[in-house]
């Protein structure tokens, strides 16, 4: 079951499919991602910790050029697509902060996030003497699972649930209550299965954080 918002969990069910086509897929997305006002025209280079983040970046034309330090290679790729330069490539949130930390640009940097955060990187990263700001610029807003979703938590075959976020995790937690489906979890970090509440009958953490290595969390849950 994928619960990811729309365009990531069309994306991942069609890397799911190719690797298992017999495996059934039920899509319900627990949040959607809404525009925090106009897009941002940012000064100098940002700070992008989810791919969430960049449709909402007024990209200039000519020749001055946004950098962007980005968290997993999903929000790189996005980045990159849409004309940004990529400085760095972390694959969470303190590789990020320890890397601006020992090499410093040259210029504050600007967090371009959603309403709801983990990891306080500008916090972070102005208590290590990088000045940082941020700003909010897109609303995770959650949403009701659909009624094959509901009827799957509420059966007794066993659902492997890739957890992607924080965020989701915690919202699919609140209906723990109306699941009795054996729960097999595939995180993307520990501090993504930190944030769910819910039944864990089987639990696997990607080798890596991203794509690749939630396929292979899920591979060990089978």
């Amino acid at each position: 079951m994928l619960i990811r918002p729309t365009k990531g969990a069309q994306a991942f069910a069609r890397e799911c499919a190719a690797l298992w086509p017999d495996l059934p897929i039920v899509r319900s997305p627990i949040m959607r991602i809404e525009s925090h006002g106009a897009q941002v025209q940012p000064p100098g280079s940002v700070i992008l910790s989810s791919a969430s983040a960049v449709p909402q970046i007024a990209v200039p034309n000519g020749s001055r050029q946004i950098a962007a330090y980005c968290v997993g290679p999903r929000t790189a790729k996005a980045a990159h697509a849409a004309g940004i330069k990529v400085a760095l490539t972390a694959p969470d949130a303190d590789a990020l902060i320890a890397e601006i930390l020992c090499n410093p640009p040259n210029e504050p940097l600007l967090h371009l996030r959603g309403e709801h955060s983990r990891g306080d990187i500008c916090q972070r990263l102005n208590k290590g003497g990088q000045p940082c700001t941020e700003l909010v610029v897109y609303r995770q807003v959650s949403q009701a699972l659909t009624d094959p979703a509901r009827e799957l938590l509420s059966g007794a075959t066993p659902v492997i649930l890739p957890l992607f976020s924080p965020r989701s995790a915690q919202l699919l937690s609140l209906e723990s209550t109306h699941i009795h489906a054996p729960m097999w979890i595939a995180a993307l970090s520990s501090a993504v299965y930190e944030a769910w509440a819910g039944p864990a009958d089987r639990v696997a953490l990607a080798p890596t954080p991203d794509a690749q290595g939630m396929l292979k969390a899920i591979l060990k849950l089978m």
